[in-house]
């Protein structure tokens, strides 16, 4: 090209060759660029301009061995540096010369420290390429000193500090940005966002920490980060009295849900006994009505419905509420369980709903999928006749019918997390069906089946039920054998199994504890107890020494956190049905019946170590999962 035949002589200055070059850079044509700056390099081989721009055209072409041979020796010149040297960095982050790119970098910074592109590149690559976060941490305080309101250098002194638990660096950096409105809403978000990864780690005491310490100064920011981490946190409360206390500080009182969890859980690591806080769930009992007459139930006799006073009751707590439990007869059939649904959604309460399954419709199925309910569908056998025996009045073909429509509608709310559960009562007419059950959950989609014997221990039933109770030994030998089994199948497919189904030893027990009527009579030896009316709580004495002693652990918190509505109002459906705090009537109020005297007695009993005249054996002979029967969460 007749460029290239130009001579450098007096009729063409070097300038005017750079200016043509510079041209051809802007037209991104790099390569005709390069060859006219060889040319003058030719006759001024030690210029720094031209060997600066011959090594960002090569940097361009990405002939990286070429590039860095100019851009070193156009380190020579001051001017240059800082931009010579941000392109080296540049080329060693590309080809992965990780070291060699930190000591090039620190030997720029001793000829110029305060190059703030310098210090930028070094902590970009000591915190995103390297993940060095000691290194991060320093090098970025050391930035927050010279450049005191670069928002770079904050969120990596934050990420750094949060990652290394520099509490203290937090809260003398943090005090400033919060000050600053540009920097405070970036701050506090990452705080934030930090707790939460905390908390799915478990860690609940370093995430409090951080978000106490943004509390103290934006209380409002703090109450997104406890809405989405409620029930995550009432599991840390549990082991954390002191925070269950300073965070009722911190938690605006218009949010009931979560300053009820605070004020429950404190409440019970003091042992109190009259509580301020409200159930925390509830079980209710809608209807005794049913669409069917199962043999090994008798439910269905009676014409029951919760009246609209309950109800109203009812929606009255829900804002207090972490879970609910609808239950029957069959709940379907209730006239207000459309609009108790709804106020549990509003009210973000998490939904159990246990049916026969053979009422819902389409669009019940919609509401349930897209709120995230739990579903627990009853489903004794997975061949037709015998399911149709044992519910007497239903279709086994409509309900295959609605689990399909279940499956086919999920696809449509991939985010939904709604929970499909089973429920299966063993008798000696299925319990040879176990592995069948598993591959129907399969075929469905369910996420849980709950294998559970009928609760009713006296003997004295005449009819069909006592087809499953009557061979147990057979039954719980069947499960023991095949335990590792079932659990297998279960876990390939994806299917939780919850077996309730006890050992020989531990049925032989709870057998032996019904028919023991002095069972509730009995209290330990050595311990009295008493109520301190001044602080509302609890003393323990010991008879021997008459002294104060300290409390046990306790091992059932259900007085103090659930209620089970139905005629009959007690904390759990596992208490005995013949000891009741009241009875729902004209006068009901479930504020006034969740601190009567026969909870507080209940309260105090347990506080004692003693079983109370409505506890249940089953609970303390290991029949029931702890998780079922012992606490919310």
């Amino acid at each position: 090209m007749r460029e290239f035949k130009i001579k450098l002589n007096t009729h063409m200055e070097k300038h005017k060759i750079i200016t043509k070059a510079k041209y051809y850079i802007n037209a991104n044509k790099y390569a005709i660029a390069a060859r006219l700056l060889l040319k003058i390099l030719k006759t001024s081989p030690n210029d720094p301009y031209i060997l600066f721009e011959l090594g960002k055209i090569y940097f361009l072409l990405g002939n990286y061995n070429l590039s860095e041979k100019y851009l070193i020796k156009t380190l020579k010149n001051k001017e240059l540096l800082i931009y010579a040297s941000d392109f080296l960095i540049k080329i060693y982050k590309t080809t992965k010369k990780i070291n060699k790119s930190v000591y090039f970098i620190k030997q720029t910074l001793k000829m110029n420290k305060k190059s703030y592109e310098i210090y930028k590149e070094l902590l970009n690559i000591y915190f995103y390429d390297i993940k060095n976060l000691k290194e991060s941490y320093i090098l970025s305080k050391r930035m927050v000193s010279h450049f005191k309101k670069d928002i770079f250098a904050y969120r990596i002194l934050i990420k750094s500090a949060i990652h290394l638990k520099k509490y203290s660096c937090i809260k003398k950096y943090g005090e400033f940005i919060l000050k600053n409105k540009h920097l405070s809403s970036y701050y506090v978000d990452e705080i934030l966002r930090f707790a939460e990864e905390l908390c799915r780690e478990n860690k609940y005491l370093q995430a409090f920490k951080l978000v106490n310490f943004i509390a103290e100064n934006q209380k409002e920011k703090t109450t997104g980060f406890f809405k989405k981490i409620q029930y995550d946190f009432a599991i840390f409360l549990k082991n954390n009295k002191y925070c269950a206390e300073k965070l009722l500080n911190y938690i605006p009182e218009k949010n009931l849900k979560i300053r009820n969890i605070a004020l429950n859980e404190f409440e019970i690591k003091n042992k109190k006994i009259i509580l301020q806080s409200m159930p925390r769930a509830i079980t209710v009992v809608l209807t005794n009505r049913c669409n069917l007459k199962c043999c090994m139930c008798q439910v269905w006799k009676n014409n029951w419905d919760l009246p609209k006073q309950a109800v109203e009751q009812v929606k009255m707590i829900m804002p207090y509420l972490e879970y609910v439990t609808w239950h029957g007869g069959e709940v379907l059939l209730h006239k207000d369980f459309e609009s108790l649904f709804e106020c549990a959604v509003k009210n973000n309460v998490k939904q159990e709903i246990i049916t026969n399954g053979l009422l819902i419709n389409k669009n019940m199925i919609d509401k349930f999928i897209k709120n995230n309910i739990q579903l627990t569908l009853s489903i004794d056998s997975t061949k037709k006749e015998l399911y149709e025996r044992i519910r007497s009045g239903a279709r086994f073909e409509n309900i295959k019918a609605v689990l399909r429509s279940l499956k086919n509608r999920r696809k449509k709310y991939e985010k939904s997390s709604i929970k499909i559960r089973m429920n299966v009562i063993i008798s000696e007419n299925n319990f040879l069906e176990v592995f069948d059950f598993i591959n129907f959950a399969h075929k469905y989609d369910m996420h849980e089946i709950y294998f559970f014997m009928l609760n009713n221990f006296d003997f004295k039933c005449k009819t069909d039920i006592d087809r499953f109770i009557k061979n147990y030994k057979k039954i719980i030998k069947y499960f023991t054998k095949n335990e590792k089994a079932i659990n297998d199948m279960a876990k390939k497919f994806g299917i939780n199994i919850v077996n309730a189904i006890p050992g020989l030893k531990a049925f032989k027990k709870i057998v032996d504890n019904v028919q023991d009527n002095d069972l509730y009579e009995k209290t330990f030896q050595y311990k009295t107890c008493s109520m301190d009316n001044s602080e509302k709580k609890l003393i323990v004495y010991d008879k021997k020494s008459n002294t104060k002693v300290g409390m046990t652990r306790i091992k059932c918190t259900v007085p103090w956190q659930r209620l089970r509505i139905d005629e009959y109002i007690r904390p759990h459906c596992f208490c005995r049905d013949d000891a009741n705090v009241g009875v729902i009537d004209g006068y009901f109020n479930i504020f006034t019946l969740w601190n009567s005297e026969y909870m507080q007695s209940y309260r105090n009993m347990i506080l004692c170590n003693d079983l109370h005249i409505s506890c249940n054996p089953v609970c303390y002979s290991g029949i029931i999962p702890k998780n079922q029967c012992i606490g919310v969460v």
